[in-house]
């Protein structure tokens, strides 16, 4: 992710013009060297007044592409507009399971990019999940603890861009049905068939398999 550095009041100067000259070609969303910036630090310490400098200071990340290899070792297959951040699906399915909670209604309704962490959560939280698919890429460990199960646009999104929609890049299974974390109702749940890319409905009992995905913010 972006670091952002905000700089606000600081204490203790008395001349100007030394600080003035340091940030006299600052603007938000500059991107500023590490030489820029301890310039910048120097001014101020070496004088006594007070000012408030209020602005960001970017400084560069790390930008992927779909397909490339994720900070966690997964296989990116979104990213926002600068690369920045982004989503990874581990390289291969963890264990087929059932949903779990089968009669509960557990709330995780979430279904667009962005909603499957919570998703997950809830699902977590309703402890009613245990040895199903949230559960299992809950516990999944690639690196980081922090893998959960996609929400229906991920999971969709995750087939078109490395799945049999694209190439077929993370090794899916290409006749297999996925689970999203996205609960229809307290029986049904969204699925994508990879045979063919069509989002359908399952009942939560039903066997199935699962691919763990996180977020990544470098």
């Amino acid at each position: 992710m972006k670091n952002l550095i905000k700089l606000f009041s600081i204490i203790g100067l008395v001349s100007m013009s030394h600080v003035a000259f340091a940030i006299d070609n600052v603007a938000d969303g500059d991107v500023l060297s590490a030489d820029t910036l301890n310039e910048i630090i120097d001014a101020t310490n070496e004088n006594t007044a007070k000012i408030n400098l209020d602005f960001d200071i970017t400084m560069p990340c790390t930008a992927y592409s779909v397909g490339d290899t994720g900070p966690q070792g997964g296989l990116v297959f979104y990213v926002t507009s600068d690369g920045c951040d982004g989503l990874e699906a581990w390289t291969a399915d963890e264990a087929d399971s059932n949903w779990g909670c089968l009669i509960t209604e557990v709330g995780a309704i979430g279904t667009a990019i962005g909603t499957g962490a919570p998703n997950t959560q809830l699902i977590d939280s309703a402890a009613c999940s245990a040895g199903g698919a949230a559960a299992i890429t809950r516990d999944a460990v690639h690196g980081t603890s922090d893998w959960y199960l996609p929400s229906i646009a991920e999971l969709k999104t995750m087939y078109d861009a490395i799945g049999p929609g694209g190439g077929n890049a993370g090794g899916f299974d290409a006749t297999g049905v996925y689970w999203s974390s996205s609960e229809i109702d307290n029986e049904n749940v969204a699925v994508v068939n990879f045979a063919n890319g069509t989002e359908i409905s399952n009942p939560k009992n039903f066997n199935r398999n699962t691919r763990a995905i996180r977020t990544f913010n470098p």
